[in-house]
């Protein structure tokens, strides 16, 4: 088995990510984030850094990266920040970088559900989730960048 190794958030969804890879052993497609090295792909970089970017409305968790028999998934979830009230008007871009930080792809993803509503709320969902499916990475891909934006939704 490789060598992974796991940049950490103490975020749930990493810490899920994480106990998901180490049931699934070396054979396993998922890997936690951070660092990544899925075999199954075939021509993926030994390492692949993952990087969420906040922004002040919403909080990307730790994305996570794994192989299908339709291609590389991307996958992770959002919330509110605590200081917003609404989350309408966001979207999230997946930016794909060589290693010298160039970009080679970018992707507009959507979340569901939309609206994340405050905490008082109970019967809305206060996380968002989103999955992105490609074929293939771009060739040169050293870094997948998850940003939260403003503007339309895809």
């Amino acid at each position: 088995m490789p060598i992974i190794k796991t940049i950490m958030t103490t975020t749930k969804s990493s810490l899920l990510a994480l106990v998901a890879f180490l049931a699934a052993g070396a054979g396993s497609s998922a890997y936690a984030a951070g660092v990544a090295n899925p075999p199954a792909c075939g021509g993926t970089p030994d390492a692949i850094l993952l990087t969420p970017v906040s922004s002040r409305v919403l909080n990307i968790a730790q994305p996570t990266l794994a192989c299908s028999e339709n291609g590389v998934v991307l996958s992770g979830t959002v919330t509110k920040q605590p200081t917003t009230q609404r989350t309408t008007g966001t979207h999230l871009e997946v930016v794909f970088l060589d290693a010298s930080g160039a970009p080679l792809l970018r992707q507009t993803v959507a979340y569901a559900p939309r609206e994340l509503r405050p905490v008082t709320r109970a019967k809305v969902k206060r996380t968002g989730d989103y999955t992105l499916t490609l074929p293939e990475l771009p060739a040169g891909t050293a870094r997948i960048q998850v940003e939260a934006r403003f503007g339309p939704h895809a």
